[in-house]
Formats: structure tokens, C-alpha cells, sequence
């Protein structure tokens, strides 16, 4: 299982550092940037986009994450999050890959955006 963390940690760590590199301010992660301090997950909205028109753009190129409040919604908008939020996640099936591939397509989608 220490194994299995530790590739989550990395997958998750890569996929943060990717968002913030590749959309910068277009995008806004919660929670902690350090996979330390976080599972395997991260929840996210892109700015000017709805989560659910996100997860819809992203299934298009066969990219599964989940849209809404996880059930959390007070929380949500609590943070301004009043519309939810995408979230993506990594497991042992995942590899630095489909990080890069589920970046590429969300560039894609902030370009839609403009």
C-alpha cells in the first residue's frame, strides 16, 4: 500500500504542477498543492467555464472526471464555488500520460472559452 501512495502522491503532485504551469490563472484548485496534504483527487474550476460544460468537454475526448458539489455543497460556496466543481482523479491504472493527455484537453477547453 506504501507503494500505491507513493504513486499517487507522485500522479498527483505531476497533475497539479501541470494545471498551474499549462493555465496558470484559468484555473483554481482547492485544497493544498502538496499530494502530501491531499488524496489522490483534485478539484478544480476553470475560469468562465461551468464544471459540468468542463466534464462535458472533456468526455468528449474520453476523459472521465466528475462534476458538481461532491457532496459538499456548503463548502462550495463557502469558497465561491457556487456552481460546484470538476473533479479528477488518479489511481494506480493512471500513468504521467493521462495527466498530460487530460492537460491537453483542458487547454483545449480554455481555448473554447475565448
Amino acid at each position: 500500500m506504501d507503494n500505491v501512495r507513493g504513486h499517487e502522491i507522485e500522479l498527483t503532485n505531476y497533475a497539479v504542477k501541470r494545471l498551474s504551469e499549462e493555465l496558470g490563472d484559468s484555473v483554481s484548485i482547492v485544497g493544498p498543492k502538496n499530494a502530501n496534504e491531499r488524496g489522490g483527487l483534485i478539484s478544480f474550476n476553470i475560469r468562465g467555464l461551468d464544471p459540468y460544460v468542463v466534464a462535458t468537454l472533456l468526455s468528449t475526448k474520453n476523459i472521465a472526471v466528475r462534476a458538481g458539489y461532491h457532496c459538499a455543497q456548503p463548502l462550495h460556496e463557502f469558497i465561491g464555488f457556487k456552481d460546484g466543481s470538476v473533479r479528477a482523479s488518479f489511481y494506480i491504472y493512471n500513468d504521467f500520460s493521462d495527466i498530460d493527455t487530460f492537460i491537453n484537453a483542458l487547454k483545449e477547453s480554455v481555448e473554447l472559452r475565448t
